[in-house]
């Protein structure tokens, strides 16, 4: 339930009431139920362990921060022709 609530929150169309709108949201938004195990302070300092890292064996980026997939089965890069496609989906945020 509390995911879903924190969800909707996040969702709402109108942002006067969407959680997270405001400048002081981000307060609000951490005091949500399902973020009630999080210590944000020990976060903030980078002394939380990650519960999950991920395999990069499906997409990486390179040097020229260009997001290169590739196959689960093969660690060659997929064809430029669906690098090409999928491009524009994950380009990094100016």
């Amino acid at each position: 339930m509390a995911a879903k609530t924190l969800l909707q929150g996040l969702l709402t169309k109108n942002v006067l009431f969407r959680l997270g709108g405001n400048v002081y949201d981000m307060k609000t938004i951490q005091q949500q139920c399902f973020f009630k195990t999080i210590d944000w302070e020990a976060l903030a300092k980078k002394q939380v362990e990650a519960p999950f890292i991920p395999k990069p064996s499906l997409a990486f980026f390179t040097a020229e921060e260009e997001l290169v997939l590739t196959s689960t089965y093969s660690k060659e890069p997929i064809s430029e022709e669906i690098q090409g496609q999928f491009q524009e989906l994950f380009k990094p945020a100016k």
